[in-house]
């Protein structure tokens, strides 16, 4: 080989070494920013979930002391109302004419006289 080949070839692979040494620091400078992106959306995440949790934590305390407060109280109403049925008494009884009478004597203390 040559030294002319010799040095451009060293050149090459200086240029290629120097070429992959460059993509190397800005793909792992990019993945550093990756990362650290990612991290921080983990940490948000995770304080955004904090507070829900926090948030429901109180809500069922509050659901938890209404509960105990609430208090089942039955009350029952009797009330007595003075109505006056006008309705004959031997509605759903087949008595004739007869029979009605005796029975209305025997009421009223007659009931030696039946017939």
């Amino acid at each position: 080989m040559q030294l002319w080949q010799i040095r451009v070839l060293g050149t090459l692979l200086l240029l290629a070494a120097l070429f992959g040494a460059y993509k190397w620091v800005t793909i792992s400078a990019g993945n550093k920013a990756v990362a650290e992106y990612v991290a921080k959306q983990v940490v948000l995440q995770a304080e955004a979930d904090k507070l829900k949790q926090d948030k429901y934590d109180n809500l069922e305390a509050e659901l938890i002391v209404a509960k105990a407060t609430r208090k089942t109280v039955y009350k029952t109403v009797t009330k007595t109302v003075d109505k006056i049925i006008d309705r004959p008494v031997y509605k759903n009884i087949c008595v004739d004419e007869q029979g009605l009478e005796a029975a209305n004597k025997a009421l009223s203390g007659g009931a030696n006289e039946l017939f």
